[in-house]
């Protein structure tokens, strides 16, 4: 409920708790971020249910559909900014019979199931701190080219 109602606001963490999942993550070479590195109320939100607006960094693409991308909180992130922390993305992935276009400077919309933690998405890859396994992605308006 909170993480339907408050997106990434419910995610937000402290430059200390920031500090201690970076510190997590160097401890265990780079290749897991267990769930207890987390603040308990963003440990509460694993395997919670929700749909968050940000915007769309495509990863991999099957022709227009893309099945994997990050999440990012908003725009300046997105296309012109500094690279976010780990609680102003997610990495998405979409389930197998859900498909995602990918539409340039456009606010989406992605329901799914949130994982915090976890182990690396491809080897050789340090772990994202949040996942979401996405079941829909929409654009919150219609885009005005496509």
């Amino acid at each position: 409920e909170r993480l339907a109602r408050d997106g990434f606001e419910a995610l937000r963490m402290t430059d200390e708790e920031r500090a201690v999942i970076a510190q997590v993550l160097k401890d265990n070479g780079r290749t897991r971020l267990p769930l207890e590195a987390f603040p308990e109320r963003v440990r509460e939100l694993d395997g919670a249910t929700a749909a968050i607006r940000g915007w769309m960094i495509p990863g991999r693409m099957e022709k227009r559909d893309v099945r994997d991308f990050m999440l990012v909180r908003d725009n300046q992130a997105c296309c012109f900014g500094a690279m976010p922390t780990f609680d102003e993305w997610i990495h998405v992935e979409m389930e197998p019979d859900a498909h995602a276009e990918y539409l340039r400077y456009v606010e989406m919309e992605v329901t799914g199931t949130l994982q915090v933690g976890g182990l690396p998405v491809a080897e050789g890859v340090q772990p994202p701190a949040l996942r979401l396994r996405a079941t829909r992605c929409r654009a919150v308006r219609e885009p005005r080219v496509r």
